[in-house]
């Protein structure tokens, strides 16, 4: 972690939403994380056709990390209300045992945690709940998300492949996790299904999710993933009682994982952080205590984080690609086309109006 009151606010938010310190809290969670994961097999290798490029890039990933003491981030499109955990279901057993090698994931509150009931289930199922519509990157989900990915004490600057790290400074100064964890991320922030020509097409991304690149206290590995197939299995078009059971059965549902992103480009972003950091006049920022308006709000912090989210949706977008969908139209990469675009504009969406 960078700034302590990061930390302070992580733990809070974890101890009110996860109750980690319980034995039999930790027991249950384990058994509902295996579960979904064998649910998840049948889902996509009994109901539909699964098909997975790239498998071994996000083992690896998961192995390399735990090996070195390391958060992962994985980045996904969002195509409907079950690509997590369905996804997970392509997880070898041994991954799906252990809850430290499956994923945790973000969720909107008013959705997943709108109920007692429904907070403990996903909680337990290793989700936070996220505050949408306005609630912006520096809650506590987000805090959580970055302390979760800081392993608390500090390691070799040199991985396995020779390259040097960017590691955040006044380490011993600040608090993180002896077990880094798995973070799963939508930076589209909602399902988006879209009509034809533009079908499978993304989103901007929201520039929150650069915080967990730049922040942590030690860089995360980085995988990009691209799927296809879950919105014909979850329409958003669905209602009534149909609207909680799977379509289109049989039909192919795509999988394609991409290799971590280069360290030199997260060591690049990460070093630009800290430049930023070093050159903030607030004194609190120079101990390290808590992070400045300046940080959270200037233009060239919010231009990095939004230039590492850019950066992220070109590596789906080239996932994508690579699967032999038609080019995106290059506007709906840019948030101000989403902010400001009109039923008229030419991009249809399914089950929502402009």
């Amino acid at each position: 972690m960078s700034f302590k009151k990061v930390s302070e606010r992580a733990r809070v938010f974890l101890q009110e939403n996860t109750h980690r310190e319980s034995w039999i809290w930790r027991q249950k969670s384990r058994a509902l994380v295996f579960a979904a994961g064998v649910v998840g097999k049948i889902y996509l290798n009994v109901l539909y056709r699964k098909q997975v490029h790239g498998q071994d890039n996000l083992i690896d990933a998961i192995d390399q990390a735990k090996r070195e003491k390391r958060g992962l981030i994985t980045v996904m499109n969002h195509m409907s209300v079950v690509d997590d955990p369905m996804t997970w279901g392509i997880l070898p057993l041994r991954h799906l045992k252990n809850p430290s090698t499956v994923r945790w994931g973000l969720a909107a509150r008013d959705v997943c945690f709108s109920t007692e009931k429904s907070a403990s289930f996903f909680s337990m199922g290793q989700v936070l709940p996220i505050d949408r519509f306005g609630a912006g990157p520096f809650q506590g989900a987000m805090d959580a998300a970055v302390h979760m990915l800081s392993p608390a004490v500090p390691y070799e600057t040199m991985d396995v492949s020779g390259q040097n790290e960017t590691i955040i400074p006044a380490l011993d100064k600040c608090d993180g996790v002896a077990d880094p964890q798995w973070i799963h991320v939508f930076p589209e922030g909602y399902v988006n299904q879209m009509l034809p020509p533009h079908e499978n097409s993304m989103r901007y991304f929201h520039w929150g999710v650069g915080r967990l690149i730049a922040e942590p206290s030690r860089p995360p590995i980085v995988v990009p993933m691209f799927a296809h197939g879950y919105e014909k299995a979850m329409s958003e078009l669905r209602s009534g009682t149909s609207k909680y059971l799977p379509q289109n059965l049989g039909s192919k549902i795509e999988i394609s994982i991409g290799k971590p992103i280069c360290q030199d480009k997260i060591n690049s972003y990460r070093q630009e952080w800290v430049k930023l950091v070093h050159n903030d006049p607030n004194e609190d920022t120079k101990t390290f205590d808590e992070i400045s308006e300046r940080l959270r709000s200037g233009s060239e912090a919010c231009q990095l984080r939004a230039r590492i989210a850019a950066e992220l949706r070109e590596a789906l977008a080239e996932l994508r690609t690579n699967l032999g969908f038609r080019p995106e139209d290059p506007r709906l990469k840019d948030p101000v086309f989403w902010h400001e675009a009109k039923p008229d504009c030419g991009i249809g969406l399914i089950g929502k109006k402009w």
